[in-house]
C-alpha cells in the first residue's frame, strides 16, 4: 500500500503488511523474523527475511490502531500477528521476500537465525511477467 506521494524527489511512503494466522508465533529480529505454529494440526516452523529498506515491527491484539487480529466470523476476533514494515521507496524500488521452511524434527534455533543466502534481487523478478501487474494507489 503506498500511503503518500512527494512529487519533487518521486519517492513514496511505503506501508507493507504480512497477517499471520492464529496459530503462529513470531519473533522479530530486525528484517528476519521466525516463525512456529506447534500447536497446529501440521506444527511446523520457518524464517521470513523480510526487505530490509523497511523499518519493521510486530503487533499482536492492539486496539489503538486496530491491528494484529484475525476473524473467523463477523463479531469474532482472536489476536494473530501482523508485521508491519514502514519507509520511503523510489518509484522503481522492487522489494524481496524470502521465506523458508524448516524441518520441524530437526529445527535449532540458529537454522532459524542464520542470515539468508543471497540478499540479490533475482533476474526474473526485475522483468515484467505478462498478465501481472502492479498495484499502485
Amino acid at each position: 500500500m503506498i500511503d503518500i506521494v512527494d512529487e519533487i524527489s518521486g519517492a513514496h511512503d511505503v506501508r507493507l503488511a504480512f497477517h499471520l494466522g492464529p496459530d503462529v508465533q513470531a519473533e522479530l529480529h530486525g528484517a528476519s523474523a521466525t516463525l512456529h505454529w506447534r500447536g497446529a494440526a501440521m506444527p511446523g516452523a520457518a524464517r521470513l527475511e523480510l526487505p530490509r529498506e523497511l523499518g519493521w515491527s510486530l503487533h499482536r491484539g492492539e486496539t489503538h490502531p486496530i491491528l494484529g487480529w484475525y476473524s473467523t466470523g463477523l463479531g469474532r476476533r482472536v489476536p494473530a500477528v501482523t508485521l508491519l514494515g514502514c519507509g520511503r521507496s523510489a518509484s522503481c524500488e522492487l522489494f524481496g521476500t524470502r521465506l523458508e521452511f524448516v524441518n520441524t524434527g530437526t529445527v535449532t534455533e540458529s537454522d532459524l537465525t542464520r542470515p539468508a543466502v543471497s540478499w540479490g534481487t533475482p533476474d526474473a523478478m526485475a522483468v515484467e511477467v505478462p498478465g501481472i501487474q502492479a498495484e499502485a494507489g
